[in-house]
């Protein structure tokens, strides 16, 4: 997907991407966007900026009348579920389109964080404070101020602190007590690079299935490349994605580099579950990069 790209154009999309994630009044719409652009260069910024202007503007109305955050969830959920027809899609969860923010917002269908964007963009282009939340295993939105109105973009719907508590227990275990830090805000950057995170685990799953033609895994291996690529410049000393991103290099032939990023990968966090595996894989791949510079 990214190989039409021309490599001027990959460049600019992720300087802008940097930007854009370090700028305290990120646009996460521009971002997620952005994201779309390196896979798909038919990707039109602009014009989905404007459809999501369009979408505020008509939703305005109902929002404005709400007194608190409550009748603030509503109306969102109302115009964005309701009268747009967003939905979760749960019969096809894995599709990359979920992910290409472009592509949520023709088929007004993705998955949870996605979603979460379509929130944000047009709750904060009406004044809303919506906040993206990092909720394990199924991201949230939360309306504030207090009390916060934790909705399910997924869904479309508010939860009650007893099916968040559930919604816990089925992702880490009968054991997880809710806390307020599992309701915590996201900051732009940790939102941008779970959904990176996201389509990164789907090109990789795609390039290690045996049922994937040789081709098709190939570029598979280079979208989730490039997501690495991008994982690392949000947040350069993060060893597991230094280590994912040496497996990758290291399926593509690329042994110089898996070296070096499984190498640094160890040096940051040399007690990782992982490390020991990691280490005794290091040799013969040292021996296949040749002399290092």
């Amino acid at each position: 997907m990214a190989g039409p790209i021309a490599l001027s154009r990959i460049e600019a999309l992720r300087e802008r991407l940097r930007i854009l994630a370090s700028s305290g009044e990120t646009d996460l719409a521009e971002a997620a966007l952005v994201i779309a652009a390196e896979h798909d260069p038919q990707v039109d910024i602009p014009l989905c900026l404007r459809r999501l202007d369009k979408w505020a503007a008509a939703a305005a109305p109902a929002v404005a009348r709400a007194e608190d955050s409550a009748g603030q969830a509503r109306a969102l959920i109302a115009a964005i579920h309701g009268k747009l027809g967003f939905a979760g899609n749960a019969a096809d969860y894995y599709d990359p389109r979920n992910s290409y923010f472009h592509r949520v917002l023709e088929r007004r269908t993705g998955i949870p964080i996605t979603l979460a964007v379509v929130y944000l963009a047009i709750g904060r282009r009406l004044g809303v404070d919506v906040q993206g939340v990092g909720f394990p295993g199924h991201f949230l939105v939360a309306i504030a101020p207090e009390p916060r109105v934790i909705v399910d973009p997924f869904a479309g719907c508010v939860l009650t602190w007893e099916q968040c508590q559930e919604r816990l227990t089925a992702s880490l275990g009968p054991d997880a007590v809710l806390g307020a830090h599992h309701l915590a805000a996201a900051t732009p950057r940790e939102i941008l690079v779970r959904m990176l995170r996201n389509l990164k685990h789907i090109f990789v799953r795609a390039a290690t299935d045996g049922g994937t033609p040789a081709a098709e895994a190939a570029a598979a291996d280079r979208d989730a490349l490039a997501c690495c690529d991008r994982i690392l410049l949000l947040t350069p000393e993060d060893p597991a994605e230094l280590r994912d991103r040496g497996f990758v290099h290291g399926r593509m032939g690329h042994a110089a580099e898996a070296y070096a990023d499984l190498e640094r990968a160890l040096q940051l966090a040399p007690h990782a579950e992982w490390a020991e595996a990691v280490r005794r894989g290091l040799p013969a791949l040292r021996m296949l990069a040749g002399p290092l510079n």
